[in-house]
Formats: C-alpha cells, sequence, structure tokens
C-alpha cells in the first residue's frame, strides 16, 4: 500500500519510459516483487512509487515505508558514512 508523500519534483526533465505501450510507472507492484525475490523486502522498499501529474507538471512520490525518509546529503557527515555503507552491502 502506498500511503505516504515523500517528494514532489518536477516533471520536466524525465522521460517517461515504456514497455510494450504502457508505461513502466505503471509496473511498480511488479518491480517491488521481483526485488524482494532477487534481493530483499529492504531492497524493494527503496523503490518509491511515481504519481504522475495529468498536466505533466510535476511527480509526487509516495512510499509504503514507515518512518522518516529524506537525502542523504542532507545528514550529519557520520550519519551519511553510516547509509553509503549500509546501500553497498
Amino acid at each position: 500500500m502506498v500511503d505516504r508523500l515523500i517528494a514532489t519534483t518536477p516533471a520536466t526533465g524525465y522521460r517517461q519510459l515504456g514497455v510494450h505501450g504502457q508505461p513502466v510507472v505503471g509496473a511498480h507492484r511488479q518491480l517491488k516483487a521481483i526485488l524482494t525475490g532477487n534481493l530483499s523486502p529492504d531492497h524493494a522498499a527503496l523503490l518509491t512509487q511515481p504519481q504522475i501529474d495529468p498536466q505533466g507538471g510535476r511527480i509526487d512520490w509516495y512510499s509504503d515505508r514507515p518512518g522518516p525518509s529524506g537525502r542523504v546529503a542532507d545528514l550529519p557527515a557520520d550519519m551519511q558514512a553510516a547509509a553509503r555503507t549500509r546501500a553497498e552491502t
């Protein structure tokens, strides 16, 4: 269940990808299932779901993961290092 808005970005500069005439954003559930099966639920939880504004002006990004979220670059240096180490494993 995707329920928490974590970011909004302008839609400019993005190119919508598709497979067989369908936008890839419609395959979010399948992509998460693949990540869960091949890596782990923690890896799959990093994949946020984009919701594209019908007028094309913005993209809202949603997550079903509880707890705070933010950019690694905004963390203190020691926490950035810990986050990058965890991501590398």
